[in-house]
């Protein structure tokens, strides 16, 4: 008994002393004795100084805190800057935070992303906030706000929309519709950048000579912008389509889940006292798991939907007839032609934008080429679809869209009585989307407006900017009755 007891202890102080027990322990009572000396001894204090462009420190900045949660960063707390410009913020919460300043007639600063190791701990800038103004005496940046069909309040929320006043001056209207021409017109030779989709041909670039960027907030590079002139100036081209394409890829990627799992067809045949239940209510069900999916266009949306299928491990066939199969093989995928991803898929989802030579390349024809019961996702654009032969290989194929060729759709189109699974072109406008749009045009705008090149939006391609052919919508459009005008 006594050499078991022996042989148990020298067992429990050889399993205290292995390195793989020390070590993770005495980094956790380090960790647990500083965080418990931060939260004694400190109080979330957080300073530093704010200046301007030219180095002079800044009396009455807004100084303000941003903290971490969850999934963005949200406004805590904010004060102003003393005489020598320096500020003091107590109380933080965080230990992933951002500072930002502002003060109007001088300017904005970018955001300083800042990680303490510990919560409460007292922090000092180890740079100044910078405003980006001009000089003092120097005429503002002039921005055009021209958003429709979205409207401002969709796309800066009250501290985005601060930001932007902060930035530059900005001449606009608050009306259901494009700015009128004349006031569009006044302002062109003040202006530094549109956002929005003004229309802007050769001759109007030409009289307005301070413009550096023409930023598309509705997801789409229109023809209405002359990108020759553009490009002869060096003005930026920039849209917001990056904030959509993850809302977009994951639409698609339920919709798809629903068309394989017969989601909706089951909720309904419960509602009607119809349903099957175990496996005789599975009949029609497949995995997307180890399937072949075809993704028809690899732009933003295929990319950012690749990423999202690859728990799934899916074999992944890509047809893009703008990329080279290097490109596609680097992403993990195969590139082939459509009739091969048509003929062999599983799932197909058509991701392609709406471009001069694609009108309606999915014709029937080409859908016959789908197995039966294979699935089909439309996501991108109604304009690569022949609708009438889609609508009528909705049954042997399973069918799924969240655009249409006429929105809003009239409430007696056929593809209301169709057996199609349908979304009303809200794939993409979920909150969040528009959150980041606000904060990505702000930041691309200030970093054009100091002469730098932007960083977070999609900037045009000369060559093919010229062949999209894809139609602004309309934000919060209803249908309207059978029968009305």
């Amino acid at each position: 008994m006594e050499a078991y007891s022996a042989y148990r202890a020298r067992g429990w102080r050889k399993w205290l002393l292995n390195r793989f027990v020390l070590v993770p322990a005495a980094i956790l009572a380090v960790a647990a004795a500083w965080n418990l000396y931060a939260s004694t001894h400190d109080d979330g204090l957080v300073t530093g100084q704010v200046l301007d462009a030219q180095g002079k420190p800044v009396e009455g900045a807004d100084v303000t805190l941003w903290v971490f949660s969850f999934t963005t960063f949200a406004e805590n707390r904010s004060v102003k800057t003393g005489a020598d410009g320096s500020f003091r913020i107590t109380g933080n919460p965080s230990h992933h935070i951002q500072l930002s300043a502002v003060k109007p007639g001088i300017g904005s600063s970018q955001r300083i992303p800042i990680r303490l190791y510990f919560r409460s701990q007292n922090t000092t800038l180890a740079a100044p906030l910078i405003l980006s103004g001009k000089a003092r005496g120097m005429p503002r940046p002039v921005v055009l706000l021209d958003p429709h069909p979205r409207r401002a309040g969709s796309i800066f929320d009250p501290g985005q929309m601060r930001r932007l006043h902060a930035l530059a001056d900005v001449v606009t209207e608050d009306i259901d519709g494009r700015l009128p021409a004349a006031l569009v017109e006044a302002a062109l030779p003040r202006i530094s950048a549109v956002l929005g989709q003004t229309d802007l041909p050769a001759e109007r670039i030409a009289r307005a000579p301070r413009l550096r960027a023409v930023i598309n907030v509705e997801g789409n590079f229109l023809p209405n912008v002359d990108a020759g002139a553009c490009a002869a100036r060096g003005i930026e081209i920039l849209s917001v389509a990056p904030v959509f394409a993850v809302p977009v890829a994951e639409m698609a990627l339920g919709l798809a889940l629903d068309l394989a799992r017969g989601i909706t067809a089951g909720d309904r045949a419960m509602r009607e006292g119809k349903e099957a239940y175990g496996r005789f209510g599975c009949a029609g069900s497949v995995l997307l798991s180890r399937a072949r999916i075809g993704l028809v266009g690899f732009g933003n949306l295929g990319r950012a939907l690749r990423r999202l299928l690859e728990g799934f491990r899916p074999e992944i066939l890509v047809h893009d007839p703008w990329l080279p199969a290097s490109a596609i093989a680097d992403e993990g995928c195969r590139a082939c032609g459509l009739d091969e991803l048509l003929e062999t898929s599983d799932v197909v989802f058509l991701l392609a934008g709406a471009t001069r030579d694609n009108p309606g390349f999915i014709d029937a024809e080409a859908l016959a080429k789908m197995r039966d019961g294979a699935i089909l996702v439309l996501a991108s654009r109604a304009a690569i679809v022949d609708f009438p032969a889609l609508l009528a290989e909705a049954g042997r194929l399973r069918i799924a869209t969240d655009v249409f060729p006429q929105e809003p759709v009239p409430a007696d189109d056929p593809v209301r009585r169709s057996q199609m699974l349908l979304s009303s072109h809200r794939a993409g406008g979920i909150p969040a989307a528009f959150q980041d749009m606000g904060e990505r045009v702000l930041d691309d705008l200030g970093l054009v407006l100091r002469g730098l090149p932007p960083m977070r939006l999609q900037r045009a391609n000369l060559q093919t900017m010229a062949l999209m052919r894809s139609t602004p919508g309309r934000e919060g459009a209803m249908p309207k009755p059978a029968g009305a005008a």
